[in-house]
């Protein structure tokens, strides 16, 4: 009876630990998620700057050889560098930043924080604690 009680409670303590390490893991993978997402959005931003610097360059090389500028404001080239991105960012819950820093997005609030579909993001419990 000793040896059942013994094993019945190193299973339980056993059990509990696993799920301590669990909810610890999915904490992570979130906090990774995150992170790639916010080096994905630089890299976006890198990209955009580039592409406008393209359109700048081409617009250099077309005055050169055609004595007249293609049409390459700035204001213009990073609209056109915009639009050809549209699409591409994050679509993050306005607070995500915010909540993330303080540590209060789970990873079961994590689909809602990450893509802010639709305003689902204001069915959120930390989204009506903000507000």
């Amino acid at each position: 009876a000793l040896g059942i009680g013994l094993a019945a409670t190193g299973y339980f303590v056993n059990l509990y630990f696993v799920s301590l390490a669990r909810g610890r893991s999915r904490k992570l993978y979130l906090t990774q998620d995150y992170e790639r997402s916010m080096y994905f959005e630089q890299y976006v931003t890198r990209v955009r700057a580039i592409l406008a610097a393209l359109y700048l360059d081409v617009d250099r090389i077309h005055q050169a050889v055609f004595g007249a500028p293609y049409g390459g404001a700035i204001d213009e080239a990073m609209i056109v560098a915009g639009e050809t991105l549209t699409g591409v960012g994050q679509t993050y819950c306005p607070l995500v930043h915010e909540h993330m820093h303080k540590g209060v997005v789970t990873p079961e609030l994590w689909p809602i924080c990450e893509t802010g579909v639709a305003h689902a993001y204001k069915k959120c419990p930390l989204w009506k604690e903000s507000k």
